[in-house]
């Protein structure tokens, strides 16, 4: 019997309950979302644990790669091949709302974990599987990574200077984007389970999730004549709009409009270029680039980001520092919306890591009373809790914590 979701307006999630079979990134992006909107989530793990424990630099011996992705969720680490392991997946099955995983398609299969055993065992469970190309298809079992599906998708090829190679982002972005897709199927899919009682398998690709943010260079391509390629930091569509060097680092700045082209020529004092009537349109701006990035370098070389940044916004300018990753927790804008927190690992060890992005008001509110929900769990934390709460008895605990 599954869980039924509260009415609690301040934790929409609270009493769902979601069994994370998954590992590095995709798949626990997406539970730590439906974490932080109240599920309960259990990470099912390895005796050794989820690969991204011992993944990048560790502190402590907490790896940071696991922490960043993990926090407010319970780790039961068994033998999946196990027969008390296979009875306890079995049981984990009937007890949850929602399966999230991103192992392969073959990798599920072997562990029986595909849809139609979850179905005979659970009607109502929803299982969203995340892939790198898709579940079905001749493509399903090709090997995927972050960087080889940014590659895939045409990120690659546009980003780098225009006279370099093809760049990959210094950000996971396949992973995490394919982890908010998931979390939003796993949110539809709720919704219409409270409409047919009947859960739903959802087969996402982490190729597709990233093809999907791609729709305007891919419409450019199709127009004749048509191609974006590589423009380092100038975007191409007019000027100014680019990074620029400032005393302190970097500024970006981008006067997209007619008239924030004016408030740049009168915040910086370009009388000259603000007579100009050929910069008068995007177009011609466009033609006057060097002309113009000349002038605004000029200007924000003697200043630093933050001067640069709030004269152009109190203008009107969509303007902003180049932060460092270092540097988020410092800038006001990051902290006031809480978009930073503090995780917490097993021992103690205290890191900084990224808060949810998206809240209700009522999440918002309640966000230092649900700090515990920044807490990364120990591997197996709560193995014995768990296996408790599905029916097994210390002995029985103790022989499938044993591998038998």
């Amino acid at each position: 019997m599954t869980a039924q979701v509260s009415n609690n307006p301040g934790v929409p999630l609270e009493g769902l309950r979601v069994l994370e079979v998954g590992h590095y990134i995709a798949g626990p992006h997406c539970t730590q979302i439906l974490s932080d909107w109240g599920a309960r989530v259990v990470k099912l793990e390895r005796p050794t644990g989820d690969p991204g424990r011992a993944s990048g630099t560790q502190i402590n011996g907490n790896g940071l790669y696991f922490a960043v992705q993990n926090r407010g969720k319970e780790s039961l680490a068994m033998d999946l091949k196990s027969a008390g392991g296979r009875d306890a997946i079995r049981r984990l099955i009937r007890w949850a709302d929602v399966v999230v995983s991103n192992y392969s398609p073959a990798a599920l299969e072997k562990l029986d974990l595909a849809y139609p055993t979850l179905r005979e065992l659970n009607p109502a469970v929803i299982l969203i599987q995340a892939s790198g190309f898709g579940s079905a298809g001749e493509f399903r079992d090709w090997v995927a990574f972050d960087s080889v599906i940014q590659a895939m998708s045409g990120l690659v090829d546009m980003t780098g200077q225009p006279d370099g190679p093809p760049t990959i982002p210094g950000y996971f972005i396949a992973d995490h984007l394919a982890g908010i897709y998931s979390a939003l199927a796993a949110m539809g899919a709720i919704i219409e389970r409270y409409r047919t009682g009947e859960g739903q398998c959802i087969d996402v690709s982490m190729l597709d999730c990233l093809v999907s943010i791609g729709a305007y260079p891919q419409a450019i391509s199709h127009v004749p004549g048509g191609h974006l390629t590589r423009r380092g930091n100038l975007p191409g569509h007019s000027a100014p709009i680019a990074v620029y060097p400032a005393l302190d680092g970097y500024v970006s700045v981008c006067a997209m409009t007619d008239k924030m082209w004016r408030k740049v020529t009168e915040v910086m004092g370009l009388a000259d270029l603000a007579a100009d009537r050929s910069l008068d349109t995007r177009v011609g701006r466009r033609a006057a680039r060097e002309r113009i990035d000349g002038a605004i370098i000029q200007w924000t070389s003697s200043r630093t980001r933050q001067e640069i940044a709030s004269l152009l916004q109190a203008s009107g300018v969509a303007a902003g520092p180049v932060n460092a990753v270092g540097e988020l927790e410092a800038d006001p804008r990051v902290a006031a919306r809480m978009s930073t927190t503090q995780l917490e690992c097993q021992d103690g060890t205290i890191i900084a890591g990224a808060g949810p992005a998206v809240m209700t008001e009522g999440m918002k509110a309640g966000l230092e009373a649900a700090s515990h929900r920044a807490r990364i769990p120990g591997l197996g934390e709560h193995s014995a809790e768990i296996l408790s709460e599905l029916g097994y008895d210390s002995e029985q605990i103790s022989s499938i914590l044993a591998g038998n």
